[in-house]
Parts: structure tokens; C-alpha cells; sequence
């Protein structure tokens, strides 16, 4: 089970180098220490409709599916079973229908939310104050992320059990996804899940830090 909470920490934890750099910033509160200095293993690039395991042990199944960040490639996301559980982690996408295919059924799905109006207001503003990497960066943006109505569009379409909406730029979500997909979270550094093994609980444990 150790195997399986190293492996869990290295699929879902950032890479270590800006790890390591966020968490001497945040005194280890939000991004602990203890969470780095694991080791990344490789394994192959999954096909779209594919599904490659890239961990077995202990009863933690992980395998890994492939999203679209283009011009980012490959790009990831990972499903992860355990004892009649299941969870999917996006990663960084636009809307997919191969992240719709995996995340089927799933108890919980966390996928990362933009919320593209508030980003065409930063654009524009960026615009009239000169700013035009600003700008450009703003508008390039929407085309390598899924936005928050997408994703909970995702989420019923795929009947996950919750959604829990995280990367999420800028950090406010505005109403609008509620009417499609209402079982929702939205993220902040220190929300937490439990789902107990053989249930169909879905239970957070953890509100923020």
C-alpha cells in the first residue's frame, strides 16, 4: 500500500522542481514537502480509446488516457480504481471525448475548469492598457483549456458521481455550469475527498486550508 501512496503522489503532484520552488513560498503549507522528491515512471503514450496501466499494486489501479493540449504533446490524465472506486484527473485539456469515454460512470471526476468570459475581460483589458503579451497569452489560452460549462457538460454526459472543477483560471467560476451538472466542487488548495471502499459514498473531508 506504501507503493501505491508513492505512486499516487507522483501522478497527481506537479513536477518537483516548482514543487519544491511553491512550497518554500507557501512556509509548506499548501504544497508540503514531504510530497517531493519522488521518482516519475515512464511508460508509453496511450492511443486515443486506449488505456494504458501504468500502475498495479496493492489494488490501486492506475492508467493513464490521452487528452488534447495542443500544442502540448503528449498530454495526459489518469484513472485511478481502487476497491469498486473510481476517480479521474484530467490534467490540462480542452473538451474530449476521449476524457468523456474513460470518465463513464466514474465517482468522482476532477477536471480542470477556465472560465473564459472572465479571460475575455482580462484580454481586453490588457488591450487598452498596452499590454500585448498579456493579451496574446489571454486569447491563446482559450484554445488549450476546457471551460467550466464544458467540463460539467463532460460530466453529465459521462453520469459521474461528482465533479470537482480544479486549475481553475482565473480562480471563479460564474453561474451558468450549475444548471447542467448541480453535484459540484469548486477547487481551492486543501479540499479533500474520501470514498470509502465498496460504497457509493462520496464524502469531502476537507472544505480548504
Amino acid at each position: 500500500m506504501k507503493k501505491s501512496l508513492a505512486f499516487l503522489g507522483v501522478v497527481i503532484a506537479i513536477a518537483l522542481l516548482a514543487y519544491s520552488q511553491r512550497a518554500t513560498i507557501a512556509s509548506g503549507l499548501v504544497a508540503p514537502l514531504a510530497g517531493a522528491g519522488l521518482q516519475p515512471v515512464p511508460f508509453s503514450k496511450p492511443a486515443v480509446g486506449e488505456l494504458v496501466t501504468v500502475f498495479n499494486d496493492g489494488g490501486l489501479k492506475v492508467g493513464a488516457l490521452a487528452v488534447d493540449h495542443a500544442p502540448i504533446d503528449p498530454a495526459v490524465g489518469y484513472l485511478f480504481s481502487y476497491n469498486g472506486r473510481s476517480l479521474l484527473i484530467t490534467g490540462d485539456t480542452v473538451k474530449s471525448a476521449n476524457v468523456r469515454k474513460f470518465a463513464e460512470g466514474v465517482d468522482l471526476l476532477v477536471h480542470e475548469a477556465l472560465a473564459t468570459n472572465l479571460i475575455e475581460m482580462m484580454e481586453n483589458v490588457a488591450k487598452k492598457t498596452g499590454n500585448e503579451s498579456g493579451a496574446k497569452v489571454m486569447h491563446e489560452i482559450r484554445d488549450y483549456h476546457t471551460s467550466a460549462v464544458e467540463a460539467a457538460e463532460t460530466a453529465r454526459d459521462a453520469g459521474v458521481g461528482h465533479l470537482h472543477y480544479y486549475h481553475i483560471v482565473p480562480p471563479l467560476i460564474l453561474p451558468g455550469q450549475k444548471n447542467l451538472f448541480p453535484d459540484d466542487t469548486i477547487g481551492q488548495d486543501g479540499v479533500a475527498f474520501f470514498l470509502p471502499a465498496n460504497s457509493n459514498d462520496i464524502i469531502r473531508t476537507s472544505e480548504e486550508l
